[in-house]
């Protein structure tokens, strides 16, 4: 285990330092398979959270997703399980516990120092109660970030999570270091691909600025769509090209091509605001693939009020 844990050091030193996309992505694609080895020692004590944080790493958000969602969260750590709250993309129950630490008065500065005045707690404890209560604060504002679009708040998460490391590394507190660092990169990679953040191009007007939001919105509100896949980011240049010219999209099934048309429905929607007359065609080769599409659409774009679907 100890090679596969300093190969996995040594691809994500690689890849903060890449110069050039096919050289990330041939990082990711390591760091996915170490993934793939780490799922394979589920029985080893922090393997299935470390393997799901890999897969997030690489770009593999879906991966990710499932093998938290098919995996028994007992026995782990606090922090640990609101990371994977957050990788299974369950916010509502993260929120619920995030809530409850907020409102938890042993989590509260004036009690904690109280506490050390009488000799109550002894120093891992207080270390214990700052760190969990600074990381429900940071992960807070995170969901905020993705409720609202406010990028102060993903920038103060990133604050407060660079604060308890210094704090960890400090007091030799290494194992949960390392799952504040695990935190710290899944929050760099969600905020680099959020739709908030991949999506800022398209907000050039008011008029445009309120499209956006309320699609992103929907994205979260509806499916817990809160971040775009690779495929979907490398297509948005030819989505947003100035001359709106053709182009063409070639990746496996279930690789992110219903949502890059969804981006051009988008576009055309943003393009052509004051002209409700105007339509957008969506062409597939079966009747039922339609209506699953259409079916999709109509979750994203129902607050439109001059959207309409028909299937002829």
């Amino acid at each position: 285990m100890f090679d596969i844990y300093f190969d996995l050091i040594t691809k994500l030193k690689d890849k903060l330092e890449a110069r050039s996309d096919p050289e990330r992505r041939n990082i990711q694609q390591d760091i996915k398979r170490i993934a793939d080895t780490l799922q394979k020692q589920s029985e080893i004590g922090d393997a299935i959270f470390d393997a799901a944080f890999c897969y997030y790493i690489a770009g593999y958000y879906v991966h990710a997703q499932s093998l938290v969602v098919n995996s028994r969260l007992d026995n782990i750590h606090l922090i640990q399980k609101w990371i994977l709250y957050f990788l299974a993309k369950n916010f509502e129950a993260l929120r619920i516990e995030l809530c409850e630490i907020k409102e938890d008065r042993q989590f509260q500065d004036i009690v904690i120092q109280e506490k050390v005045s009488d000799g109550r707690l002894i120093s891992t404890e207080v270390i214990e109660l700052i760190i969990t209560a600074k990381i429900a604060e940071g992960l807070s504002n995170i969901i905020s970030f993705i409720e609202t679009g406010n990028h102060e708040k993903h920038i103060g998460a990133l604050e407060i999570i660079l604060s308890c490391q210094t704090l960890l590394c400090r007091v030799g507190e290494w194992k949960r270091w390392w799952w504040i660092e695990c935190l710290k990169l899944i929050a760099e990679e969600f905020i680099e691909n959020s739709l908030w953040q991949v999506l800022k191009s398209m907000r050039v007007d008011p008029v445009s600025s309120e499209t956006i939001s309320k699609y992103i919105i929907v994205n979260y509100n509806a499916s817990k769509i809160v971040e775009f896949w690779r495929t979907q980011i490398e297509s948005l240049p030819k989505v947003n090209d100035l001359e709106r010219c053709s182009f063409c999209i070639s990746v496996p099934t279930s690789a992110g091509k219903t949502k890059t048309a969804e981006l051009s429905v988008l576009r055309f929607l943003l393009d052509y605001w004051d002209e409700p007359d105007k339509k957008c065609v969506y062409i597939a080769p079966l009747r039922k693939l339609c209506q699953e599409v259409e079916e999709s659409f109509s979750k994203v774009f129902e607050q439109f009020q001059t959207i309409r679907f028909n299937i002829d």
